[in-house]
């Protein structure tokens, strides 16, 4: 394959029959295979089931390519997908917790001390459905109308649960990254 191909010429390749079917959708999944990842690592706050979720969206998005429409785009079809599997594997996992009997709460330990650290412990500890819009929104990128498409919610859902997703990330991240207030009135006490 070219690596000058659009993905969309690439996508158009794939679903048709054919020795360079199987080429395009490799280079595909060449080209996406590293954002999925991060999006999917994003979600679940585990590289390793990121990783494994990531190739099972590639293995789905290969098996329904002939489902998509000629004016599907890729990248965010592939994102669908993914978080969609996501999110039902985080479900999947809280009932198993619930039914060992285990605590569905994350812990509230090891908070980093980086930046970069900080952000994505925070998000840990957000409800997936505010973890993910989040993700989608500023990791991602993607628009409020590509969100509401890709979780099959309203504009206005989203716009609504992007706000209260924000809103709590603010409250957990000052909860416990707040900076301690000057002891300026003890000092003065004290002389």
């Amino acid at each position: 394959m070219s690596a000058e191909a659009t993905d969309a010429e690439l996508f158009g390749l794939a679903r048709e029959d054919g020795p360079r079917a199987k080429s395009a959708y490799a280079e595909l999944v060449l080209r996406h295979q590293s954002s999925a990842v991060r999006l999917a690592t994003y979600l679940l706050a585990s590289n390793a089931e990121a990783e494994d979720l990531a190739q099972e969206a590639f293995v789905r998005a290969f098996l329904r390519i002939r489902e998509a429409t000629p004016d599907t785009t890729f990248g965010p079809w592939l994102r669908t997908i993914l978080t969609r599997l996501c999110f039902n594997h985080r479900r999947d996992a809280r009932a198993r917790q619930k039914t060992a009997g285990a605590d569905d709460e994350p812990g509230r330990t090891n908070v980093p001390s980086s930046a970069r650290s900080a952000v994505e412990w925070t998000l840990a500890q957000l409800s997936y459905p505010y973890r993910e819009i989040l993700v989608l929104r500023f990791v991602e990128e993607m628009t409020v109308l590509e969100i509401a498409e890709a979780l099959s919610l309203g504009e206005s859902a989203v716009k609504m649960r992007l706000t209260r997703a924000r809103d709590r990330f603010h409250e957990v991240f000052a909860g416990e990254h707040a900076t301690p207030k000057p002891m300026a009135a003890a000092e003065d006490r004290l002389v």
